[in-house]
């Protein structure tokens, strides 16, 4: 992400992410979040951050599953 800097401190810009998810995926996601202690946005930044970086790969199968690849 952009960074700026604002009165000597840098600050990560934000963005807002817009997009549709399965109500029974969301509502998993944040009892888990909840539970944890992890905010939700904070793990699904991790996540797109590890992912773009290439700390892990997602690969399909033939019957549509998808799996992850930490090597």
């Amino acid at each position: 992400m952009a960074s700026m800097k604002t009165n000597g401190v840098i600050k990560d810009e934000r963005a807002v992410l817009n997009t549709t998810i399965a109500k029974d995926v969301l509502d998993a996601f944040k009892a888990t979040c909840k539970r944890t202690g992890v905010p939700m946005n904070t793990l699904l930044e991790v996540f797109m951050r590890q992912y773009s970086e290439g700390y892990f790969t997602l690969k399909f199968a033939k019957n549509d599953s998808l799996y992850v690849d930490c090597d």
